[in-house]
């Protein structure tokens, strides 16, 4: 499966670089790094209470957040079509 990073808190890992690997588990991926080294990073985690935070996506939820990110700077309402 393909997942992209969507966070710059991992070392050895880019934003918007799409990685080949499987899930291990609910939260923790088996793909290789940028050093081709393979690690378990996690999915999502939290960043301070009740803030949740993607570390990893799906090519499909990648698309909802660039949407996302697109409708916020013009200005138009949230969809999901």
């Amino acid at each position: 499966m393909r997942w992209i990073c969507v966070t710059d808190k991992f070392d050895k890992f880019t934003y918007g670089k799409v990685y080949e690997g499987k899930s291990e588990s609910k939260n923790l991926l088996n793909i290789p790094n940028d050093d081709g080294e393979y690690h378990l990073p996690a999915q999502w985690g939290y960043d301070g209470p009740d803030n949740f935070i993607e570390y990893f996506v799906t090519e499909e939820r990648w698309q909802e957040i660039r949407k996302q990110k697109i409708n916020k700077i013009l200005g138009c309402p949230i969809n999901s079509n």
